[in-house]
């Protein structure tokens, strides 16, 4: 015979596992019935929505997917253009002798503003566009650092380069601008 404690084991197991199983059940039950309701929802938007209205509402949302793709070009381009200016700077200050390690990142950049423009141009939609800008602006901000860095290493003591406030004020004013940018496309990608 049982004892007394594994006889209250026992029962207690046995409450368990038809708690879980209630809780189970009234879960599929949940599940159901909110597919029903989603179900239901659709239906009625169907017989609500007239083929006039669902044609107007597909143009308003083709619409807005082209703002957001100019929006996204716009702040790509913006990027590329202020890292162009960046690297532009930088060799225009840097050693003669050096200005050479500044020349990919600089061709690079020229192609990425290219390649932009021909992105706005085309007007596709934004979901299909969006991944491809954020890897270009990616791209862009990279090959600024990499400008700007070979920049800052080129640079030796006693070559001729702009006032150091000038230079200071320059370059703060492209950070902001390829800060802005940034916060611009990921706020459209989020």
């Amino acid at each position: 015979m049982l004892s007394s404690a594994e006889r209250l084991r026992h029962l207690q197991q046995q409450l368990r596992q038809q708690q879980q199983l209630m809780q189970q059940q009234q879960q599929q039950q949940l599940e159901q019935q909110q597919q029903q309701r989603q179900q239901q929802q659709q239906q009625q938007l169907m017989t609500l929505v007239t083929p006039a209205e669902e044609t107007a509402l597909r143009s308003c949302l083709q619409q807005n997917a082209k703002m957001e793709t100019a929006a996204a070009a716009t702040a790509a381009a913006a990027i590329a253009a202020a890292a162009t200016a960046a690297a532009a700077t930088a060799a225009a200050t840097a050693e003669p002798g050096k200005r050479h390690s500044l020349a990919p990142a600089t061709t690079q950049l020229q192609q990425l503003q290219q390649q932009l423009q021909q992105q706005q141009q085309q007007q596709t939609p934004a979901t299909l566009q969006l991944d491809g800008f954020a890897s270009t602006v990616r791209t862009a901000a990279a090959a600024a650092a990499a400008a700007m860095t070979a920049a800052a290493a080129a640079a030796a003591p006693g070559v001729p380069r702009l006032p150091q406030q000038q230079q200071q004020q320059q370059q703060e004013q492209q950070q902001q601008q390829q800060q802005q940018g940034i916060k611009k496309l990921e706020a459209l990608l989020v």
